[in-house]
């Protein structure tokens, strides 16, 4: 009896450790994902505005250009784009 009170138990306790630790992945996958799309619109209105003034930036360039404004502007945190 007692030994199934400590099963029912840990059963329980697996179950709510696995939820919470779920939630937590989902929640960071969005925030991730949420990120990444927000650093890439910003990239490509840097574009536009270059374009704009007559630049022109092949691919290479263009990322560098944006790996390069990002370290300046997120206090040194480095989140390759490719």
């Amino acid at each position: 009896m007692i030994t199934k009170q400590i099963i029912m138990k840990s059963r329980k306790i697996v179950s709510i450790t696995f939820i919470i630790v779920l939630v937590l992945l989902i929640v960071t996958g969005i925030f991730i994902s949420t990120l990444f799309k927000t650093r890439l619109r910003e990239i490509f209105k840097m574009n536009e505005v270059r374009e704009s003034e007559g630049y022109y930036l092949s691919e290479f360039e263009f990322k560098l250009v944006g790996q390069a404004y990002y370290l300046e502007n997120t206090e040194g945190v480095y989140y390759p784009l490719s």
